[in-house]
């Protein structure tokens, strides 16, 4: 499961998505949520016949079932297939997208989620997987990872499993000074939001964007900087998550002490 992980994290080549196409279409449920995450990269242009017919036959099972005979792991696949096949220009059966998880309305809901089972050993390639909230771009544990958000590596050390919550769906709530967001109004018009990582003595200032990248500056060529109220961490985020990921996702952080 996760050396598929580390496959999505490239461009899918045709060798690629022929492995993929067979864990989709096999009985290892794991195996097939992580060929759904990581076939989202693929574009509608390059699904071939094989791809497509295992996508089918995924939904498959999830369609034909009764109602009441529907289980928490038949809907996070429900969940899984309709942001697959979202992410890739296909059509959504409207009867899957009925039997998804239901997502919370609030925070006190997301919460009550930690109450159901969940997978930190899942929840860590949920945090490592590009096709997903893609936390490692800004976030750094154990080394590996981004540099621009707070490092996490022993954060359930600091933050309860209520915190932690709190962090994702409201991450303007609670914003440290360190990680005050800034917005750079430059003299050719441009602008550039993000966290001050450095400022060297030759006038060179370093931030950190949403999309986890570093951008240097001249500060000689900055004409307003303006401070923000929000978080860097959107809050949508989310909604990058299914409720089945977002559980074990927080599960993987408790684990980080």
């Amino acid at each position: 499961a996760a050396a598929v992980v580390g496959l999505a994290a490239h461009p899918i080549d045709p060798a690629s998505r022929e492995l993929l196409t067979e864990l989709l279409g096999g009985a290892d449920r794991t195996l097939q949520i992580e060929a759904l995450r990581a076939i989202r990269k693929i574009p509608t242009g390059e699904f071939d016949m094989e791809l497509n017919v295992a996508l089918t036959d995924a939904m498959s099972p999830v369609l034909r079932k009764p109602d009441a005979e529907l289980t928490d792991d038949d809907r996070d696949l429900a969940e899984q297939l309709v942001r697959t096949l979202k992410a890739t220009g296909h059509g959504v059966p409207p009867k899957l997208e009925q039997r998804q998880s239901s997502r919370p309305a609030d925070l006190d809901g997301w919460r009550q989620t930690l109450k159901q089972p969940a997978d930190a050993a899942a929840g860590r390639r949920v945090f490592f997987h590009s096709a997903s909230a893609s936390c490692y771009r800004c976030h750094t544990v154990s080394g590996r990872g981004g540099r621009i958000g707070p490092e996490l590596s022993k954060v359930a050390g600091t933050l309860s499993p209520e915190k932690l919550v709190q962090s994702i769906i409201e991450p303007s709530a609670e914003i440290a000074p360190q990680f005050a967001v800034w917005t750079f109004v430059l003299d050719s018009g441009k602008s550039h939001s993000g966290l001050i990582l450095r400022q060297d003595q030759d006038g060179t200032l370093e931030i950190g964007t949403a999309d986890g990248e570093i951008v240097a500056l001249d500060t000689s060529a900055i004409d307003e900087r303006v401070a923000q109220k929000t978080s860097l961490m959107p809050n949508e985020l989310v909604d990058q998550l299914t409720v089945r990921e977002f559980r074990d996702l927080i599960a993987y952080l408790q684990t980080l002490k």
